[in-house]
């Protein structure tokens, strides 16, 4: 359905074991201590997971799976089998290129809750456009073994370039780093989605240097994060053990921050040679995790410049309040290293270099070790960042990243940097102006709410679902014109963007109703709005409210990628939002791209008989023709798909249209040997 990609040659994308070594003293608690917490992290697994009582604690081996062709692609050997899936290498008939894809296997094809899980998961990444990401070319939904099919990318994964006791040289491992942090800045920032299994594995990258986030198996959506009793997600755990962060071991969900730990953990790999954790078993990991830190990493790496290990241990800070609070305060470091500059670490706001009153902060001193909260934390881990078990409108508001576009509340006016994070107050967003003046905010008018106060009380309306309160709290914080940063940490953010993401359209036209909040959600910001990712995730009741409501055009392209709402829903299989836009007028029959390819033409390729027929009812042209003069028949034939054929000649598909080779839907039928089918169509 995507655009093709091209000069993607092999994808490597095998689930490697765990990687394990002798256990470093330091991280030995005493015997008895070890048993208890083993003991406890045991029970708490199978109470999470709902395991009988005698069940172990380790992920059952992957099972092997026969090789098979899936749909129209014709699979030449295994690329990896793992508790997921299995991958193979393949040849796409159409282009002649080689692909890699993704398949369930087959003894949980069966299994109905993990089929949807699989085809859900397809679908978000699918609907992920970064270059940093692995692309989803095709998802196909209605085969015995549902699978994806990505790009064939030649090269290899970091698990490969890491040897035990070898660290990677810093300078090759920096524009890495960058790359995927960016690609999770993207994931959580515009698609709402938590990676959960970021590891040395799932980054691959090509002979050329450019990196690919992949595997995104484990993925949650900000509305999704809970891990319910006697729900065993795929692949039985929810990470890989040496990455995962403390509040996931201690039966959390967590937020977007179990990414920032486990990519820390896997700079700290890199950096050291050596995983932070090891253990003969996964309890014996997870009970070091639970009692972390682990070894400082100039430690392991007496050479490890100051810079990385304030990056390294900020990320893996175990308490939630002393890690970054974003992935873009991490990227934002890290772009500070390239440059020559000292990282802020978890503070982003204060560290700002101030030339004018002479309180400067230079690069960390060679000789110790910068001090690092994260480092330095002996206190009980926090509780932080759950979304299990709370209410949906709670979920809106309690998330730190889930922005869908840039700063929401703050972009417009100038106080977030798209490439940075947010800009500190005081600060003009120049790197060659680094003057900061520290200027008190002024007190609050007499009998009216302080920011905080309004931020608190926007919350408590939100989670009791009082609209009414959510429209006064929602003004008086408005009329604060508070800071991006001060939303953050209030777990405000992008309560419109969200509420739309989720379909809550009683919050979502309370909120619209505060004109100081809307404006970046509504009127434009550098990705995604609402009615794109209300499409996105099938919610015709918001498309509805924005196009007939507020006048948000049903075709408005997104900034981020020039999308409209109808392709997204596309994109992400929302077929059930497609009469909806029919009927608000929007263009069904838009071509887009050099291949010349209408909505119509996409369904038939991705073998979405559903999407087909709504656009169908909703008025689409079934004989507009793409770059080589084919129409969706001409493809429905070529797949040999009998019940997509009879859909579109129910709606006046022309079964004598030629394409540019002068075939007709019938000669294409007969030239793959579906006589039946050539047959039908007049052969």
């Amino acid at each position: 359905m995507l655009t093709r990609l091209k000069n993607h040659r092999s994808l490597t994308m095998s689930d490697h074991a765990d990687r394990t070594e002798p256990n470093p003293p330091s991280l030995s608690p005493d015997t008895d201590a070890r048993d208890d917490i083993r003991t406890d992290v045991n029970d708490a697994l199978r109470r999470q997971l709902d395991l009988p009582e005698d069940a172990e604690s380790e992920a059952p081996e992957p099972p092997t799976e026969p090789l098979r062709d899936y749909g129209r692609f014709k699979t030449s050997r295994h690329i990896g089998t793992g508790g997921q899936g299995v991958v193979v290498l393949a040849q796409d008939p159409d282009s002649g290129d080689q692909v890699a894809v993704k398949a369930m296997l087959e003894a949980q094809a069966g299994d109905a809750r993990i089929r949807k899980e699989f085809i859900k998961n397809a679908h978000h990444l699918q609907a992920m456009r970064h270059p940093n990401i692995m692309p989803v070319l095709e998802v196909d939904e209605n085969e015995e073994c549902p699978f994806m099919v990505m790009p064939f990318v030649e090269g290899g994964s970091l698990a490969d370039k890491a040897k035990p006791g070898r660290p990677i040289n810093l300078t090759r491992l920096l524009p890495v780093a960058i790359q995927i942090a960016e690609a999770l800045e993207y994931a959580h920032d515009k698609r709402g989605v938590i990676h959960r299994d970021i590891k040395p594995e799932n980054v691959l990258i090509e002979r050329s240097g450019h990196a690919y986030l992949c595997d995104f198996g484990l993925v949650k959506t900000v509305f999704n994060d809970s891990i319910q009793p006697g729900q065993r997600p795929i692949g039985w755990t929810v990470g890989t053990r040496p990455y995962m962060a403390p509040e996931v071991v201690n039966g959390k969900a967590g937020d977007m921050r179990v990414d920032i730990y486990s990519f820390g953990a896997m700079l700290y790999q890199l950096a050291t040679g050596r995983v932070p954790y090891t253990g003969n078993d996964t309890a014996e990991v997870f009970a070091k995790i639970k009692i972390g830190p682990p070894p400082p990493p100039q430690e392991l790496n007496p050479e490890l410049p100051d810079v990385w290990a304030l990056i390294i241990e900020t990320a893996m800070a175990r308490d939630l309040d002393d890690r970054y609070a974003h992935i873009s305060h991490l990227l934002a470091d890290l772009q500070r290293i390239e440059k020559g500059e000292a990282p802020r670490g978890r503070d982003q706001k204060t560290a700002v270099p101030a030339k004018s009153s002479g309180r400067s902060r230079s690069a960390p001193k060679p000789t110790g070790r910068p001090a690092s909260a994260g480092a330095a934390s002996t206190g009980n881990t926090s509780s932080g960042g759950g979304g299990g078990g709370l209410k949906v409108a709670l979920a809106l508001i309690v998330l730190l990243a889930a922005i869908g576009g840039g700063g929401f509340f703050a972009w417009k006016a100038g106080l977030f940097d798209n490439k940075t994070g947010p800009i500190p107050e005081g600060h003009t967003g120049n790197d060659d102006d680094e003057t900061k003046t520290d200027i008190p905010p002024a007190p609050p008018p007499e009998g009216k709410e302080t920011p905080e106060e309004s931020a608190l009380a926007l919350k408590e309306a939100i989670e009791n679902q009082d609209y009414s309160a959510v429209i006064k709290h929602g003004k008086d914080l408005g009329r604060h014109g508070v800071e991006r940063e001060f939303l953050e940490e209030h777990g405000l953010v992008a309560p419109i963007l969200e509420a739309a993401r989720h379909g809550d359209t009683q919050l979502f036209e309370a909120l619209m109703q505060v004109k100081e909040l809307r404006i970046f959600g509504v009127h434009g910001t550098d990705g995604l709005e609402p009615i794109h990712v209300a499409a996105a995730n099938g919610h015709d009741g918001i498309i509805r409210i924005l196009v007939e409501n507020f006048n948000i055009p049903v075709d408005r392209p997104s900034a981020l990628s020039g999308t409209t709402p109808l392709q997204e829903a596309m994109a992400a299989g929302k077929c059930g939002v497609i009469e909806t836009l029919g009927e608000l007028k929007a263009n069904l029959d838009v071509q887009t791209g050099d291949s010349n390819k209408t909505a119509l033409h996409c369904a038939v390729e991705g073998k979405q008989l559903a999407c087909v027929t709504a656009l169908l009812k909703a008025g689409a042209d079934p004989n507009l023709a793409d770059n080589r003069r084919r129409t969706p028949l001409h493809l429905a034939a070529l797949a040999g798909d009998e019940g997509m054929v009879n859909q579109l000649l129910k709606f006046d598909a022309n079964p004598e249209a030629k394409d540019q080779r002068g075939k007709t839907p019938a000669d294409l039928a007969f030239d793959e040997g579906y006589d039946q089918l050539a047959t039908k169509l007049g052969h």
